[in-house]
């Protein structure tokens, strides 16, 4: 009878969907690299500089900051669709020591297809920009 009750745990266990939970900072530092991706979309600089971390600031004023950003996604084209593709933690290299994230989406604008890297580091328990990239992905060739 004991044998029969394991082997009906087993089985229950094994069938059976579980839910396992997301890590909320892997959850928290995407959805702040959804803002901030998504106010570079709507053209809101100013308001983007608000989600840069402490650190960042101290090494560019905020005006070279929304000019580079500027520069960089107009030499792209216009937004056209993002999908996100993947959460890294851990240390990035060239960084202080901390506890880090980089939240990768691929953009496609009307003029190329980017992978764009949003690095983030936990500051004061929120997640704030350090480091924003972006490489163009070549497309396949038609056949």
């Amino acid at each position: 009878m004991r044998i029969l009750a394991v082997l009906l745990t087993i089985f229950f266990l094994t069938s059976c969907e579980i839910a396992v939970p997301v890590g909320g900072d892997a959850v928290a530092a995407t959805d702040t690299a959804k803002i901030f991706v998504s106010l570079l979309d709507k053209k809101q600089l100013n308001e983007s500089w608000s989600l840069v971390d402490p650190t960042m600031k101290a090494s560019i004023t905020q005006s070279t900051f929304t000019a580079e950003i500027s520069a960089f996604r107009n030499g792209y084209g216009k937004f056209r669709d993002r999908t996100f593709k993947d959460v890294v933690l851990g240390q990035i290299p060239g960084q202080p020591p901390g506890e880090y994230a980089t939240v990768i989406f691929e953009t496609t604008f009307s003029g190329d297809l980017v992978q764009e890297k949003v690095n983030l580091r936990k500051s004061a328990g929120e997640w704030m920009i350090v480091r924003y990239t972006g490489d163009p992905i070549d497309r396949p060739a038609d056949t």
